[in-house]
């Protein structure tokens, strides 16, 4: 996917997942794909929720694609939740930080799962598809975009803080969507 005037819409870092329209704050009955909103000042992004979704097997489908993941500091999560309006508890579902934290154990950053413990400019590799983890700021988010030219080349996202993580699925959203919150 070329670069275009949608990619600022992509998501390349800091998400939050939010819960969908209606959904408990404790994610009870997720067992499929949901799809959210988030609307950060200034970008608005379409992402899509994983859980026990064929998505999950799809993010590492390919061992021989080198991908990066950008993930956010404890920060950097709670500015996002500020900023989308809702509180960080309401994104920390148990069942959920569970299996996601079990997820990045498993298949991106094995012996380095506790999250929290993470502090931006730390850098890892997966050994599970040669992939590289990079931990960033809020501030990175135009650093990021400038030196990536191709929205491809950072396809999927892990986001993570607090001890919670998230895989995302990044969409493009070249259109008008109405606000969480």
């Amino acid at each position: 996917m070329a670069f275009n005037k949608f990619a600022l819409l992509a998501a390349v870092a800091l998400l939050v997942a939010v819960p969908a329209f209606g959904a408990p704050t404790e994610y009870s009955g997720y067992a499929t794909c949901a799809d959210a909103l988030v609307d950060i000042p200034g970008y608005t992004y379409v992402v899509k929720m994983l859980k026990n979704c064929p998505d999950l097997d799809a993010m590492h489908s390919d061992p021989t694609q080198q991908k990066t993941f950008f993930v956010p500091s404890n920060a950097a999560i709670e500015q996002v939740a500020a900023a989308v309006g809702v509180p960080v508890a309401r994104v920390v579902g148990p069942e959920l930080k569970g299996i996601m934290c079990q997820f990045l154990k498993n298949h991106i950053v094995s012996g380095k799962h506790m999250l929290d413990s993470w502090t931006v400019g730390e850098q890892f590799t997966s050994s599970y598809f040669n992939s590289k983890l990079n931990v960033v700021s809020v501030g990175d988010v135009p650093q990021i975009k400038s030196r990536h030219s191709d929205v491809a080349s950072i396809d999927k996202v892990a986001v993570c803080g607090a001890s919670v993580a998230y895989a995302l699925n990044t969409v493009l959203a070249p259109f008008p969507l109405p606000k969480l919150g």
